[in-house]
């Protein structure tokens, strides 16, 4: 009966707010027709060693993996979309492979070498949680087509 907001304790802080729903569409498009890695999470809070060339298993029992607590709400939606998701603490990383999409915490965006709005990325922020935790999106132009 009450809107979203933080004092509303029915609320689950960690969804995101509804505006992501668009860009999670992109995601979704691009993970059926991407081959390779369609998304890429940047930074230290995200990461997870190896997994451009190790399988992650979910495991729940035992905690995930590490770095799928962190990102969090993003794991429901990748797994149903089945995406192809990596992470990397270089922006060298990012240049050689080129993902489709790459997602980052607002604070992290500082540490990039690169820009990705000049290489052909949208840049969308939104809260990845339901308040005070901003996500920037990087989409690349055309990967949804």
């Amino acid at each position: 009966m009450n809107a979203q907001g933080p004092n509303n304790p029915l609320v689950q802080y960690a969804q995101p707010s509804g505006q992501m729903q668009s860009t999670l569409g992109d995601v979704r498009e691009i993970s059926a027709s991407n081959d390779g890695v369609d998304v890429m999470f940047y930074g230290s809070e995200f990461h997870t060693p190896d997994d451009l060339t190790t399988e992650q298993s979910l495991n729940l029992t035992h905690g995930g993996y590490q770095g799928w607590f962190d990102r969090l709400p993003l794991p429901w939606y990748l797994e149903r979309y089945d995406s192809n998701v990596s992470s990397t603490l270089t922006t060298t990383t990012i240049d050689e492979h080129a993902p489709p999409v790459v997602i980052m915490l607002e604070e992290d965006e500082d540490n990039l070498d690169i820009d990705l709005t000049e290489r052909g990325y949208t840049r969308t922020v939104h809260e990845g949680y339901q308040h005070s935790r901003p996500l920037v999106f990087y989409v690349r132009a055309n990967a949804t087509n």
